[in-house]
């Protein structure tokens, strides 16, 4: 032997030799001299069972961890899993719980369900803002009930007593072009309402459309129910220019509108021309006479004024060569005007552009470029 310490044979253990006669298959080994192992021998059995449980572990034939196990306790949403106890070898494991929520709703109901049984003339309702309900008419109706709205009127579908569908298919088409647009669908494949269930749809719309609703429920009962929906749209305030003699004058409203209305709304064009043309009609007045402004209806908040001409190359413009401004402001406090505001003309054959924010007593708010041929002598 090389290497390591050396040991003689004599510093080996002794063990005494087996008698053949003695050895059975069933019968149990001698007891000792004494009534118990030697010195010699008992060192011996334990040197070799050690050196059995070391092979047996270092080969993986034995392994000391009990399988885990997992038990279920608490409350109806979570699992909690107990950890096995760590092996004896190796780095030590994270041995905190971990909890697994259960699956929940794919799509949740706006308010929770109701308790009633749906039937095939359940109501279904059109909401708009606070507006009365409006039933819907069965799909076969050519003529459902017309239900009208303002740009930014919140629009909701909501289904009688709460009860909730399960599958659902919502569809608008432009009252003009047939067009079909999708709101909402949902395609419930096992009608499992713990899965998905709803009441109530919001609604975007513009213009004048057809809205259908196609709910399924639970126990196999279809509904459909429609609404002629026309959203108004927002129509821009006459505004007149008042000459000294009293006259009154219609002028004309350009592109580039801007909204910002009381329910939220809030929306604006994008233009690239004026959106006016004059033509021959024409407030005649006289020269450095005031012309008052006149919103009926509104408060005008700012204003600014400037005489010109409108020019066309590629879009019509408005053009003030000579820097022809006829006055402008608002209050500091950012209210409304408390008296209407003027101007005054020098002599001319003249476009009056007016910059106009006004508010009414809604608080609905917009703003806009008017226009007007107005001829001072």
């Amino acid at each position: 032997m090389t290497g390591g310490n050396r040991r003689d044979d004599e510093d080996l253990p002794v063990f005494d030799a087996l008698e053949p006669d003695r050895v059975t298959t069933s019968a149990a080994r001698r007891a000792p001299r004494g009534g118990g192992l030697g010195p010699a021998r008992g060192a011996g059995i334990a040197a070799a069972a050690l050196v059995l449980l070391v092979g047996a572990i270092a080969l993986g034939g034995l392994s000391l961890a009990p399988e885990p196990t997992a038990s279920p306790i608490g409350s109806d949403d979570f699992l909690l899993v107990t950890p096995s106890p760590p092996p004896t070898h190796g780095p030590t494991p994270n041995l905190a719980p971990t909890l697994a929520p259960f699956p929940t709703p794919f799509i949740s109901p706006v308010v929770p369900c109701g308790t009633s049984a749906p039937t095939p003339d359940i109501d279904v309702f059109l909401v708009v803002g606070s507006a009365v309900p409006v039933p819907g008419a069965p799909d076969e109706r050519a003529d459902p009930p017309e239900v009208h709205a303002s740009l930014g009127d919140p629009i909701r579908i909501m289904i009688g007593g709460e009860v909730c569908a399960v599958d659902w298919d919502i569809e608008l088409v432009v009252a003009e072009t047939g067009d079909p647009r999708k709101v909402d669908r949902f395609d419930n494949l096992n009608d499992d309402p713990t899965y998905a269930a709803q009441n109530r749809w919001d609604v975007s719309t513009f213009g004048q459309q057809i809205l259908t609703a196609d709910l399924h429920f639970p126990g196999g009962i279809d509904v459909i129910r429609s609404w002629r929906v026309i959203v108004d749209p927002f129509v821009v305030p006459p505004l007149y220019l008042v000459g000294p003699n009293g006259n009154r004058f219609l002028a004309s409203h350009g592109c580039g509108l801007y909204l910002n209305l009381a329910n939220g709304y809030e929306a604006g064009e994008n233009c690239s021309s004026i959106g006016y043309a004059p033509g021959p009609e024409a407030l005649v007045v006289r020269a450095y006479r005031a012309i008052h402004i006149d919103l009926p209806g509104w408060q005008i908040i700012n204003w600014n004024a400037a005489c010109g001409r409108v020019t066309t190359v590629d879009t019509s413009q408005f053009d003030s060569p000579d820097g022809c401004r006829l006055g402008g402001g608002s209050p500091d406090d950012g209210g409304p005007l408390v008296d209407p505001p003027a101007f005054l003309l020098p002599p001319g054959d003249t476009v009056v552009q007016l910059g106009i924010s006004a508010i009414d007593g809604a608080g609905n708010q917009f703003s806009v470029t008017y226009y007007a041929h107005v001829i001072a002598r």
